[in-house]
């Protein structure tokens, strides 16, 4: 049988109603962001006892979390909201374990003020790719603190968007540990098949074999 989830921020509702939904849709699995209409992480800190209380929702309702949603704009460049985005995503990489699984995605981001969609002229700045890998690589300490890890999604419009760029970004981190908790967005087995370029069109096979192909069973030990 094939898994075939989604992700959940698509659903404007409750916790209950989100999960009704997607049961509803026939959906098996899914990609958790931790923002419903009665809790919001982005407004409201995690808890090891929330995070529990999200997990064993989704798991009573036999849909398996295969990786939770940190997306945001970790290289913004006003520090003060780079800082906030970043304790966000490490707030996710703490608690993903008690949300039921592992694996917590972002994109990389951009400097467009007005939008984290829109492309600015300093993504293609060395400088600024340099501190993307730079935070990249304090991501990925903090997830293996945790027994998390990282996972990238690259985006045209974000410092990280091509192929070639996700392949320099895997020699980069290749340089030191931490290239093994930074893992290619996969999820095969799982059973989502995620916005990630870097799959389309067989273009995987220019970075190598799948860092990591996550399925059911093994999100089960977590």
């Amino acid at each position: 049988m094939i898994s075939v989830g989604i992700f959940t921020g698509y659903y404007p509702y409750k916790m209950d109603e989100v999960i009704r939904r997607i049961k509803a849709s026939d959906f098996n699995c899914v990609q958790l962001d931790v923002s419903f209409k009665d809790f919001d992480a982005a407004y409201e800190p995690l808890t090891e006892k929330k995070a529990h209380e999200i997990r064993d929702a989704f798991r009573d309702a036999n849909l398996p979390v295969i990786a939770v949603s940190g997306y945001t704009n970790f290289i913004h460049p006003d520090p003060d909201i780079r800082k906030r985005n970043i304790d966000y995503l490490k707030m996710m990489l703490r608690y993903a374990r008690d949300l039921g699984c592992p694996y917590v995605g972002s994109e990389t981001g951009t400097y467009n003020l007005e939008s984290d969609w829109v492309w600015h002229e300093k993504n293609a700045d060395p400088k600024v790719y340099d501190e993307t890998i730079e935070i990249i690589r304090d991501l990925a300490e903090f997830a293996g603190e945790w027994g998390s890890t990282f996972i990238v999604e690259n985006y045209v419009n974000n410092v990280i968007g091509s192929v070639e760029q996700v392949e320099q970004m895997f020699k980069d981190l290749n340089e030191s540990s931490e290239y093994e908790k930074v893992k290619a967005y996969y999820l095969e087995n799982a059973g989502v098949n995620t916005r990630v370029a870097l799959i389309n069109d067989g273009r995987f096979a220019k970075i190598g074999t799948p860092s990591e192909v996550l399925s059911e069973e093994n999100l089960e030990k977590t």
